[in-house]
């Protein structure tokens, strides 16, 4: 595989499942690359054009925010696109609500299902919020 990689996206990443040889001394060789289902992947840092692999094969992604401070809906969009390109299953999970009262609760949940359908919304006083 070594010699063969055209790129990053050629080698092994977390998740990945992988055809193996092990030998009597505790080492292996990665032969193949089982087809990945899902790839979270981003652009390179220091090579132009260059892929890198985040994780592979997952299933679903936690999208966690704190709802006291520093909270922003343009980042929970940023990340949703992320998912949905790698065909993962987001999950928006909103923090620290019980440090605001429930009508600021509502407010952000009304933002978030105003600009972003068909996903999940957990958090701890998130009912209470939704009947507001």
């Amino acid at each position: 595989m070594r010699f063969t990689a055209k790129g990053r996206e050629d080698f092994p990443a977390a998740g990945d499942w992988v055809a193996i040889s092990p030998y009597d001394t505790g080492l292996s060789i990665i032969h193949a690359i089982l087809p990945r289902l899902s790839t979270i992947k981003r652009q390179a840092v220091s090579s132009s054009g260059e892929v890198q692999i985040i994780a592979t094969n997952i299933d679903f992604a936690f999208l966690v925010q704190a709802v006291d401070r520093d909270f922003n809906v343009n980042r929970q969009e940023r990340y949703l696109t992320i998912c949905h390109a790698s065909k993962v299953q987001p999950v928006i999970v909103l923090t620290k609500t019980d440090l605001i009262d429930s009508t600021r609760l509502a407010e952000i949940i009304q933002s978030i299902k105003a600009r972003i359908k068909e996903t999940p919304i957990s958090g701890r006083e998130q009912r209470d919020a939704e009947r507001l």
